[in-house]
């Protein structure tokens, strides 16, 4: 509604991190918005200050502006916005927007999936990038990624079925995704890791076991992931960032993890940005895989 909204917040958010919103102020901006989809939000005017009851926080406030309706179980960014004016025109505050077009920026930009159309070669348009590989911080692009696959040894990629990610444990054929916080994830943008079985799906031992003891050591090589239609969804590079990843293996489970400590050190490659429990994707590791 308009008026006497209440947005009742736990104090800790999904990363773990207390917001005690003890410097907002009545006439601040408070905006909800969808992280999967930015056309759903809501823009509020906080109208009293926020009482505090143990972890709970409620936000007094009223509406100022919509976007489309949320859905219970949104994952939402909360933005405050200490404007200290209620009556700000909203062409001022979309200031902190970059518009489709025709606009400029300033600062770093995190883009973990760029798409573009293919252009007429004999167009005046340009072309479409293509990735420069000149240095350790370049945008690995999906070519870059198939040019490497093609590049080793032929013989079929090693499949796995996705699975619930559990610490300590992996089934032969099981793989699963994992966040900064070793909880399980499938949403790739969030994956900070990666744990698989030795044995893939098909009952193929692909990586080696050290004689079968526990090991742990700097990874050096690319890493991918792909659906079941050979399209590459997932690349952890070194060359996208100065940080390299972490191997294990535990001979107990027979099982192995690859940790990146950043988001730099991914890149999502295609337009699949979940994957689904059950199906079966493809691992690209030439560090372990013969």
């Amino acid at each position: 509604s308009s008026v006497e909204n209440y947005l009742a917040l736990h104090m800790e958010d999904l990363n773990g991190i207390t917001h005690g919103f003890g410097d907002a102020e009545i006439g601040d901006y408070i905006e909800l918005v969808d992280i999967d989809d930015p056309s759903v939000y809501a823009l509020y005017v906080l109208t009293a200050e926020p009482p505090i009851s143990g972890t709970l926080v409620e936000l007094p406030v009223k509406l100022k502006d919509r976007g489309a309706d949320f859905q219970v179980g949104d994952t939402c960014i909360i933005r405050h916005f200490a404007i200290g004016e209620e009556d700000i025109n909203l062409t001022e505050l979309d200031d902190r927007f970059v518009n489709v077009t025709g606009d400029a920026m300033s600062g770093k930009l995190k883009a973990p999936l760029i798409e573009t159309d293919a252009i007429d070669a004999t167009s005046a348009q340009g072309t479409v990038y293509t990735g420069a590989m000149e240095n350790g911080n370049n945008i690995v692009t999906n070519q870059w990624v198939k040019n490497q696959i093609s590049n080793t040894p032929s013989q079929a990629l090693p499949t796995w079925e996705l699975a619930h990610f559990s610490q300590g444990q992996m089934q032969p054929g099981k793989m699963a995704f994992c966040d900064g916080n070793l909880n399980g994830t499938n949403r790739l943008e969030a994956a900070r890791g990666i744990a698989f079985s030795a044995v893939d799906a098909n009952g193929r031992r692909v990586a080696r076991d050290r004689n079968a003891v526990d090991y742990e050591r700097t990874y050096g090589s690319v890493l991918s992931v792909l659906s079941d239609d050979d399209t590459t969804i997932m690349s952890m590079a070194r060359t996208i960032g100065s940080v390299a990843a972490t191997i294990y293996y535990s001979a107990e489970f027979d099982a192995y993890m690859i940790i990146w400590p950043q988001d730099k050190d991914l890149a999502v490659t295609s337009n699949i940005t979940h994957v689904v429990q059950d199906q079966s994707y493809q691992i690209h590791c030439p560090e372990l895989f013969f």
